[in-house]
Protein backbone atom coordinates (compact mmCIF):
# COMPACT_ATOMS: atom_id res chain seq x y z
CA UNK A 1 0.00 0.00 0.00
CA UNK A 2 1.34 3.69 -0.76
CA UNK A 3 1.62 5.30 2.31
CA UNK A 4 2.06 2.70 4.36
CA UNK A 5 4.90 3.77 7.39
CA UNK A 6 6.95 0.79 8.08
CA UNK A 7 9.06 2.36 11.02
CA UNK A 8 9.37 0.22 14.10
CA UNK A 9 9.50 3.46 16.20
CA UNK A 10 7.53 6.07 16.50
CA UNK A 11 9.22 9.24 15.07
CA UNK A 12 8.72 12.68 17.24
CA UNK A 13 8.77 16.16 16.23
CA UNK A 14 12.34 18.10 17.42
CA UNK A 15 12.54 21.43 18.87
CA UNK A 16 14.49 24.13 16.80
CA UNK A 17 18.63 23.93 17.43
CA UNK A 18 18.91 20.49 16.53
CA UNK A 19 20.45 19.17 13.66
CA UNK A 20 22.61 17.17 11.65
CA UNK A 21 25.85 17.59 10.45
CA UNK A 22 27.88 15.01 7.81
CA UNK A 23 30.44 15.46 4.87
CA UNK A 24 28.05 16.29 1.85
CA UNK A 25 25.99 18.80 4.46
CA UNK A 26 23.93 19.92 6.69
CA UNK A 27 20.35 20.07 7.96
CA UNK A 28 17.87 20.63 10.42
CA UNK A 29 15.75 17.58 11.94
CA UNK A 30 12.14 17.41 11.23
CA UNK A 31 11.71 14.60 13.47
CA UNK A 32 13.65 11.66 15.41
CA UNK A 33 13.02 8.24 17.37
CA UNK A 34 15.46 6.13 19.01
CA UNK A 35 15.34 4.11 15.09
CA UNK A 36 15.87 6.43 12.94
CA UNK A 37 15.97 10.76 12.00
CA UNK A 38 14.79 12.29 9.19
CA UNK A 39 16.94 15.04 7.83
CA UNK A 40 15.93 18.16 6.36
CA UNK A 41 18.25 19.08 3.41
CA UNK A 42 17.24 20.80 -0.06
CA UNK A 43 19.77 18.32 -1.98
CA UNK A 44 19.14 15.09 -0.04
CA UNK A 45 21.64 12.00 -0.67
CA UNK A 46 20.16 9.32 -2.47
CA UNK A 47 18.53 6.03 -1.44
CA UNK A 48 20.59 3.63 -0.20
CA UNK A 49 23.58 5.71 0.60
CA UNK A 50 25.65 4.96 4.14
CA UNK A 51 26.59 7.90 6.01
CA UNK A 52 28.40 8.83 8.75
CA UNK A 53 26.95 12.09 10.68
CA UNK A 54 26.85 14.24 14.14
CA UNK A 55 23.35 14.64 15.01
CA UNK A 56 23.96 17.99 17.01
CA UNK A 57 21.37 17.57 19.84
CA UNK A 58 21.13 20.94 22.18
CA UNK A 59 24.77 21.02 23.17
CA UNK A 60 25.12 17.00 22.50
CA UNK A 61 26.79 15.83 20.07
CA UNK A 62 25.87 11.91 18.63
CA UNK A 63 28.23 10.39 15.97
CA UNK A 64 26.24 7.78 14.21
CA UNK A 65 26.06 6.15 10.83
CA UNK A 66 22.79 5.41 8.92
CA UNK A 67 21.22 4.62 5.85
CA UNK A 68 19.49 7.10 3.25
CA UNK A 69 15.69 4.89 3.68
CA UNK A 70 13.58 7.40 1.64
CA UNK A 71 14.40 10.36 -0.65
CA UNK A 72 11.88 13.21 -0.71
CA UNK A 73 13.84 15.75 -3.24
CA UNK A 74 14.10 19.05 -2.45
CA UNK A 75 12.74 18.31 1.05
CA UNK A 76 14.71 15.68 2.83
CA UNK A 77 15.87 12.66 3.70
CA UNK A 78 14.42 9.34 6.12
CA UNK A 79 17.57 7.55 7.58
CA UNK A 80 18.01 4.41 9.89
CA UNK A 81 20.38 4.34 12.39
CA UNK A 82 23.00 1.42 11.75
CA UNK A 83 25.59 -0.57 14.26
CA UNK A 84 25.21 2.43 17.36
CA UNK A 85 26.91 1.24 20.34
CA UNK A 86 25.01 0.83 23.43
CA UNK A 87 26.23 3.99 24.64
CA UNK A 88 25.13 5.81 21.48
CA UNK A 89 21.89 4.20 21.57
CA UNK A 90 21.28 4.87 25.63
CA UNK A 91 21.80 8.32 24.36
CA UNK A 92 19.36 8.32 21.54
CA UNK A 93 16.71 6.41 23.54
CA UNK A 94 17.20 9.31 26.54
CA UNK A 95 16.28 12.07 24.41
CA UNK A 96 14.01 11.06 22.36
CA UNK A 97 11.88 9.97 26.14
CA UNK A 98 12.75 13.91 27.26
CA UNK A 99 10.97 15.28 23.67
CA UNK A 100 7.82 12.47 24.43
CA UNK A 101 7.98 13.73 28.21
CA UNK A 102 7.70 17.31 27.22
CA UNK A 103 5.18 16.40 24.95
CA UNK A 104 3.10 14.99 27.22
CA UNK A 105 3.42 17.82 30.13
CA UNK A 106 2.67 20.47 27.17
CA UNK A 107 -0.65 22.29 27.46
CA UNK A 108 -2.87 21.27 24.50
CA UNK A 109 -2.88 23.77 21.93
CA UNK A 110 -5.16 26.59 21.90
CA UNK A 111 -7.01 27.37 19.25
CA UNK A 112 -9.18 30.54 17.98
CA UNK A 113 -12.68 29.87 18.33
CA UNK A 114 -14.77 30.95 15.29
Amino acid sequence: MAGLDKRIMPRLPVTAGNYVVYTEGSGGIRDISAGGVFIEDSAPLSEGTVFTFDLRLGNTDVPVRGVVRRTVPGVGMGVQFQNLSPATQTRLERFVASMEGAKKSAPPSSKPKR
